[in-house]
């Protein structure tokens, strides 16, 4: 495991879970270049059912065979990228809306997401989540990504 303050190359943006709009999202294609994260995309297709986020994320992302549609695997998986290494990671999930409305489902997920941030936070690694949402959807407190909205 690498010293956290010892890290190197790493973006300009601290590891989080952040949310940005429809209208920017040519602007955190943009971001996600300048900054040379390895990026991954989910297109969560407006999923309301946690099960059906789960599968959507595990097909896309092309999982392995045992990744089970659970927050357990999804939690191994993201924490194990060895099979597509970067300096630093952000994980887009465009069309999030109808998610986020699931209050229960949504903090469920971000549970899983901010074990996994504060995993790769130890490892030295930046790893980001951000959720695409429509502005008039309620964010659960979660901020912009910063330099985008």
């Amino acid at each position: 495991m690498s010293n956290p303050s010892q890290r190197q190359d790493r973006p300009g943006i601290k590891e989080g879970i952040y949310r940005f709009t429809r209208r920017s999202s040519d602007t955190v294609r943009r971001f996600v270049e300048r900054t040379g994260c390895t990026a991954f995309q989910v297109d969560l297709e407006q999923s309301s059912q946690l099960r059906a986020v789960l599968k959507r994320i595990g097909t896309q992302l092309r999982f392995p065979e045992w990744y089970g549609n659970n927050l357990d695997a999804l939690h191994d998986c993201l924490t194990d990228l060895s099979w597509r290494e970067g300096k630093s990671y952000i994980l887009l999930l465009m069309n999030a809306d109808a998610l986020s409305a699931d209050h229960h489902g949504f903090a469920e997920l971000n549970g899983v997401f901010a074990a996994t941030v504060d995993f790769w936070k130890g490892e030295g690694t930046t790893f980001v989540v951000a959720y695409e949402l429509d502005s008039a959807t309620r964010t659960e407190g979660l901020p912009a990504l910063p330099g985008v909205n």
